[in-house]
Parts: structure tokens; sequence; C-alpha cells
């Protein structure tokens, strides 16, 4: 289990310079001590994301390019048999 690491004696006195009752500030130290970080992201998370977000928008911007490459003559086609069929009936 991770755990964060902080001053807990510098933590209780700002606590109890801004108002707080020392007894309060103990269990509210002693809280954020237990606190269980494994599940918080560190900076090469955060890094490795990104790397995988940028590779993503490169494969979905290839996969629009590949889907314009076929709609364009698709729609095209269609509109030339529409337009065909009712120059034929004209």
């Amino acid at each position: 289990m991770a755990t964060l690491t902080f001053d807990t004696y510098d933590f209780i006195e700002s606590l109890k310079s801004s108002g707080l009752e020392e007894r309060q500030a103990k269990a509210i130290a002693d809280n954020f001590r237990k606190i269980d970080v494994e599940h918080v992201a560190s900076t090469n998370d955060i890094s490795g994301l990104q790397t995988s977000i940028s590779r993503l928008e490169v494969k979905i911007e290839s996969v629009k390019s590949d889907i314009f490459k076929w709609l364009i003559p698709l729609i095209l086609g269609q509109y030339l048999m529409i337009f065909g069929l009712f120059a034929k009936h004209l």
C-alpha cells in the first residue's frame, strides 16, 4: 500500500494556527496519514496516457480520411444514379 508522506507536526501546527483545537488538528492529520494513494496517478502515468491519447488521435485521423475516401465516391455515385433515373424519364 502506497502512503502519502508529509510532516504531520507542521500540518497540525498549521491547522492549530488557523483556529482548530489541537485534538481536531491531530485527528485530521491522522486521517491524512492513512490516505491510500495507490490509485492516484503519478507523473509517469499521466505521461503514458498522453502518449496513448496522441496515438489514438493519429488513428482517428487516419480512419476519418479513409471514411471520406470511400464516402465521397459513394455519394457521387448515388447522385449520378438518381440523376440518370430522372433524366431517363424526362
